[in-house]
């Protein structure tokens, strides 16, 4: 049955199935990872061009820096009237040696320079404003808070002087009706103490005479 040769066949083509098949998927594989390589390749050569740019910028904006410095001290080094104007600033339709060393794109710099410092002072002078309405706002509320916290002391000892002027003449009151009930006590214990006398007595003379009957 084994040796059977459509059994035979078809085992043959069932393991070149899998085989096929394990290596499609192998090569799928190894292209994925050949195409993650390539990207991470270009974004390190992207990083190091970056780099490159960036220090390609700092060194020129040294070597300008440098250029400048030069120049300034140029400037100074003549005592020339000419040396010691500010820059943008045009003397009788001349340009400054500073406009005329430096070019179109320095005084373009310049003028942005001076924008800049411009807007900064404006913004300054905005915040201290600003700060001295805080403060200003802050004040008012402080003496308005004192005022009604004055107010509320000012009530309150009204209500206090109040409370004690009723109090007071409550206790007046009070003390009247005390007086008036020991008055009121004092004349009904003398009421009772008559009675008692007079029943005492009557007592005493229906005694007396039942002796005398006795007798």
């Amino acid at each position: 049955m084994f040796e059977h040769p459509a059994f035979l066949f078809s085992i043959s083509v069932f393991h070149k199935g899998r085989k096929t098949k394990t290596l499609q998927s192998r090569g799928e594989k190894e292209r994925k990872k050949e195409k993650r390589r390539k990207e991470r390749k270009k974004k390190e050569r992207e990083r190091r061009r970056n780099e490159r740019r960036k220090e390609g910028r700092k060194e020129r904006r040294k070597e300008g820096e440098i250029e400048k410095d030069r120049e300034k001290k140029k400037a100074m080094s003549k005592s020339s009237a000419d040396s010691q104007l500010p820059s943008l600033s045009f003397i009788k339709g001349e340009k400054s040696k500073h406009c005329k060393v430096g070019g179109k794109k320095e005084r373009k710099k310049e003028r942005k320079k001076e924008r800049k410092e411009r807007e900064r002072r404006k913004k300054g002078r905005r915040k201290k404003e600003g700060r001295k309405e805080g403060e200003r706002k802050k004040e008012g509320e402080r003496e308005k808070e004192e005022k009604e916290m004055k107010e509320g002391r000012k009530e309150r000892r009204r209500e206090r002087e109040k409370k004690t002027e009723k109090e007071r003449k409550l206790g007046k009151k009070e003390r009247k009706k005390k007086e008036g009930r020991k008055e009121e006590r004092k004349e009904g214990r003398k009421e009772g103490e008559k009675e008692r006398k007079e029943r005492e007595r009557k007592r005493n003379e229906r005694r007396k005479e039942n002796q005398n009957i006795e007798k």
